[in-house]
């Protein structure tokens, strides 16, 4: 049996160097030689597994949090669009020059906003004739919460 050699390549040349392992270092490196350490100990093992356990136990209890989130992201994503697709309609009126000074109120029916309460209101804006302020709502209820969103802008309407 010969001395371990150890090979470093650098700038596309290969050393060879044969290492001593001398009693010092065979002690240092826990009384094994390099030769002799192979494989894990039991602690090395136990501690593995408990890392593994603790990692694994806790995924379903995130996966049902990262679950919450979704659906609570999706809802206020939708009311969202609602109220958007409702501003929509009410600028298609505005360019039309149907847009009048009202107020309404709706329930989705069934589809991708269902169940979802739209509001809306046209207001004259002082001062300028052709301006009007349209604010559109909509919301749902979520569990224990209402989830609301809101939109504002001034529209020109030509008379």
């Amino acid at each position: 049996m010969g001395s371990p050699v150890l090979t470093i390549a650098r700038g596309g040349r290969t050393y060879r160097r044969v290492v001593q392992v001398s009693r010092e270092n065979a002690a240092w490196n826990g009384g094994t030689s390099c030769k002799g350490s192979a494989g894990f100990t039991l602690l090395e093992t136990v501690i593995a597994m408990g890392l593994m356990a603790f990692v694994f136990l806790n995924l379903p209890g995130l996966l049902l949090v990262l679950d919450r989130m979704e659906n609570e992201m999706t809802l206020r994503a939708g009311t969202l669009m609602c109220a958007r697709e409702k501003m929509e309609e009410l600028k298609f009126d505005a360019a039309r020059g149907r847009l009048t000074t009202e107020e309404g109120s709706e329930v989705m029916p069934p589809g991708p906003y269902e169940r979802m309460q739209r509001r809306w209101e046209v207001g004259s804006v002082t001062g300028s004739p052709c301006l009007r302020q349209v604010r559109t709502e909509c919301s749902c209820r979520r569990k224990r919460e209402m989830i609301r969103r809101e939109i504002l802008t001034l529209m020109y309407v030509a008379e």
